[in-house]
């Protein structure tokens, strides 16, 4: 209990400092110009932050008379009917105790205290006597002068009576003494036993029956030390005085050791009934003074940490002394305590009441940071996206690509620390729902691509045929992980390729784990510094000239959506050789799974000899496991002579190669190169070539065209467009009329998406946007016009309501945060009473910078039918106005 309360101790003092420090702020905005004689026009508001602290808070001017507190303090210092204001420490409290705090006060307000601290026992003039906690602190003006102070209170009675409760409990007594890490005894007075506590039968080597069997305090003592011991207890007898002496005590076992023994008289209705001791084993510090004695060179400092340690033994000893004798005063109040443990019980059911508020206060706190945080975020990367989408010569959209840049990036490491916020809130929860496995890396691997800037490093992901596509799980948080384990792979492996293997571990009728690797080619991890990368805000380098930036919060947060998908992750490196990050994770398989067949149109690529030039032995693995799959004769060769040695053997063994893919950055003689002298060669140009390349540039399309290739693809490459497009250039399938002529390309390949804006404008609607933010509503303004829409504006939900009472509209856009009446509100008030808005079943679709797990279903609750999430998305907003309208 005495940890307990210490706890407690710890914990209120931390409570004081915050709510102190929060008062100076409170102070300086709202309580400076009323101090220094400049009172503001709304006096009556200014209490509101004070009134919301959980504790009795107080504010005094230069002459320390009252002039602010909250109704805490005017319930737990002074009394409901009891003005405070104007009255001064002497006028509340009695004696000493107002002379502790106007010495606090005077030292504040002299600067010779930034900040004081105590636990006052405190007695008011009502006659009340309370234990608390008082923190202190100046308050300022604005040039920084100190014009008051101001103080706040936390009351700790209850965990003084608590403490005091403790030890009067009996057994809590005898657990106490028999767990002292030190020998404790009673003994009638003749010196027989009537007990010895745990630690000091196990010193001895004797149990509780050795003590009930007769054993005599005489019995655990050298013989040649009972006439000393019977001649100290009799002066003890007489003298009644406590004696400490040394002895050479005897265990059970024959060994024996020196001690110290000190013993005092036990009373029992004023007659003396025996002896209480406590015995302390001095062998270390015997064998220091022997070696102190007769060591050579003996100098000053030894002595001194001699005698240091002999006052360090004797303040211990008397410690523990103090500690018995308290423990035995406590014994007499055995029967307060039991009381005093059912109110005890009770305070705790209260703490825990507490807690859980504080648990949701914290909730509301990130739910907010989220909230604000977007707000000007929707902005800045909406504005940049429309501006981008406008006329700008080269140096206005490059200075618009950085901001692009810029915003993305600031937006990853907001969602990381809110991420963070969020799991060591405990509220960061998981989705659990269907989704296509395969795509979802897919697409993830296309965007990754773009963050290689040089065409020496190379982005390969290898998905083993095994691996199901359709399971159960969060697709968002597995993408979150893989971004981050792949990104550090990027920005660590300036040369060489970084791998993402995708293997199947194990699997049933319902589940498989699947075990996700990326591997790199990088400048490693040194081993010593590998276990710190899961610790938040830790990188392995950490220094100002550090090369790598970043928030070193992304493996933390990877780590736990692993644990919390019950996965395991780990990593495996060496300096300056590369790393390999691996995770895997329990998925449910959904009901139906696709057959694995080949794809209809690719059955034609059957037998179909195919050349594979990749200097890049991952790649060529990949892409000969894919085409063997697909049932074509594959070869391989790792450069441009072995490339055109097979050419023609393959002609002169009359098995011509029908397709060659070329590698663009290989050593030496390069892909386009090669490229050009097959071409050139009467003996091999009928081969068809596919020229795949880690780093496109604007014109390449056209000159491999006119270099003589059938098919130009980027890196990665999805394997669905590889096969399309060996189809195409063999001739086994014709291209669609968009591919009539020339080269295919990767834009080729990609579904043609529908012309919004034009179908937008056919669309007369009419949409109403519910924001209070300025700048949100010219934002959405421009972003519904550059999809074909206008919209009136109501600038909060009372207004919208009124709006939407008086004229049809088609759409609601609602913002859920706004003043006088909340989106959510609104929504119900429209539903609820159709008398109030003349369509009460409109369209309302959330647009919302809450983006805190639960947001969505709490907007769909209040009745709105979609929800949208700020930075807004265009073509996620442009979908969701086709899907309501």
């Amino acid at each position: 209990m005495i940890q307990l309360s210490l706890v407690y101790f710890f914990l209120i003092c931390l409570a004081t400092a915050s709510i102190s420090f929060f008062l100076g702020y409170i102070i300086k905005r709202q309580f400076g110009g009323f101090l220094s004689g400049k009172p503001s026009a709304d006096s009556s508001k200014q209490m509101f932050p004070l009134q919301e602290l959980p504790v009795p808070v107080s504010i005094k001017d230069k002459e320390l008379r009252y002039i602010a507190a909250n109704q805490s303090f005017a319930d737990t210092i002074a009394t409901r009917d009891q003005t405070w204001k104007g009255k001064t420490d002497s006028d509340l409290f009695l004696g000493m105790c107002a002379e502790e705090l106007e010495k606090q006060d005077h030292d504040i307000l002299s600067g010779k205290l930034n900040f004081s601290k105590s636990a006052l026992e405190l007695s008011t003039i009502n006659g009340n006597t309370l234990h608390l906690l008082v923190s202190k602190s100046p308050v300022f003006d604005l040039n920084r002068t100190i014009i008051g102070v101001a103080s706040a209170f936390i009351d700790i009675t209850d965990q003084m009576t608590t403490e005091e409760a403790f030890w009067s409990n009996e057994a809590n007594f005898f657990e106490f003494v028999n767990n002292l890490p030190q020998i404790i005894y009673e003994t009638d007075k003749e010196g027989k036993f009537r007990f010895i506590n745990n630690y000091g039968l196990d010193y001895f080597g004797i149990t509780n029956h050795d003590v009930e069997s007769g054993l005599n305090l005489y019995d655990v003592f050298a013989s040649e030390y009972r006439e000393k011991l019977s001649i100290n207890m009799k002066r003890t007898l007489k003298n009644d005085v406590s004696e400490s002496t040394e002895y050479i005590a005897v265990r059970k076992d024959g060994s024996t050791f020196p001690v110290l023994q000190h013993s005092n008289l036990v009373h029992k209705n004023e007659e003396v009934i025996g002896f209480r001791g406590l015995i302390v084993d001095i062998s270390e510090r015997k064998q220091t003074e022997e070696l102190l004695k007769y060591s050579m060179g003996i100098t000053e400092e030894y002595s001194q940490e001699l005698e240091e340690r002999n006052i360090e033994l004797e303040k211990s000893r008397q410690e523990v002394v103090d500690m018995i004798e308290d423990a035995h005063n406590a014994r007499k109040k055995a029967e307060e305590a039991n009381i005093e443990l059912e109110k005890a019980i009770a305070r705790e059911k209260q703490l825990t009441k507490d807690a859980e508020k504080a648990n949701r206060s914290k909730s509301e706190f990130l739910a907010n940071m989220s909230h604000e945080i977007r707000t000007p975020m929707n902005g800045v990367m909406a504005m940049t996206h429309l501006l981008l989408s406008s006329d700008l010569n080269d140096e206005q959209r490059e200075c618009a690509d950085t901001i692009k840049d810029s915003a993305d990036a600031l937006l990853a490491i907001i969602n990381d620390i809110l991420d963070f916020s969020k799991i060591e809130a405990g509220k960061l929860e998981l989705e659990n729902t269907d989704f296509d496995l395969r795509s979802t890396l897919e697409n993830m691997i296309d965007i990754l691509a773009v963050r290689i800037t040089g065409p020496h490093t190379e982005l390969i992901s290898i998905i083993d045929k095994r691996v199901p596509s359709l399971v159960i799980g969060d697709p968002g948080r597995i993408r979150q992980i893989l971004t981050n384990l792949i990104g550090n792979a990027i920005k660590f492996t300036p040369m060489g390729e970084i791998v993402l293997k995708v293997n199947l571990v194990s699997e049933t009728g319902t589940t498989a784990t699947i075990l996700f690797e990326v591997e790199d080619t990088g400048i490693g991890i040194d081993p010593v510094k590998i276990e710190e990368l899961w610790q938040s805000f830790t990188q392995s380098d950490s220094s100002t000239t550090r090369k790598y930036g970043g928030t070193g919060l992304g493996l933390t947060i990877s780590k736990q959506l692993v644990e919390m998908m019950k996965g395991e992750i780990g990593v495996e490196s060496e300096l300056n050789k590369g790393s390999k990050f691996w995770f895997s994770i329990p998925f449910q398989k959904q009901a139906i799974q696709p057959t694995e067949k080949l794809i209809p149109s690719a059955q034609a690529l059957e037998g179909k000899r195919i050349l594979i030039v990749d200097d890049n032995k991952s790649f060529r693995d990949m892409l000969t496991e894919l085409l063997t799959f697909h049932k074509t004769d594959v070869e391989i060769a790792e450069n441009a002579h072995s490339a055109l040695r097979s050419l023609k053997q393959a002609v002169y063994d009359e098995q011509p190669f029908h397709i060659a893919i070329l590698d663009k950055f290989m050593p030496g003689i390069d892909g386009e190169k090669l490229g050009k002298q097959i071409k050139s060669n009467e003996l091999i140009r009928n081969t068809a070539l596919v020229l795949l390349t880690s780093m496109g540039e604007r014109g390449d399309s056209i000159r491999f065209d006119r270099a003589g290739f059938s098919a130009y693809l980027t890196k990665p490459v999805r394997q669905s467009q590889l096969i399309s497009t060996l189809v195409m250039v063999s001739g086994l399938e014709s291209k669609p009329e968009h591919l009539k002529q020339g080269i295919i390309t990767q834009k080729d390949l990609e579904p043609v998406e529908k012309e919004t804006d034009l179908q937008a404008k056919d669309k007369k609607l009419k949409i109403l946007l519910v924001e209070d933010n300025r700048v949100n509503q010219k934002v959405a303004i421009k972003v519904l016009r550059k999809i074909g829409y206008e919209a009136d504006i109501a600038n909060n939900g009372k207004e919208a309501v009124q709006i939407l009472g008086d004229e049809p509209y088609d759409l609601v856009l609602m913002d859920c945060q706004m003043p006088e009446m909340d989106g959510y509100d609104a929504t119900r008030c429209i539903r609820n009473d159709q008398k109030v808005a003349v369509n009460s079943s409109i369209p309302i679709i959330a647009m919302t910078a809450n983006a805190m797990k639960g947001d969505k279903e709490k907007c769909l609750d209040a009745g709105m039918n979609d929800y949208i999430s700020k930075p807004i998305d265009i073509k996620i907003l442009s979908k969701a106005i086709d899907k309501w309208t």
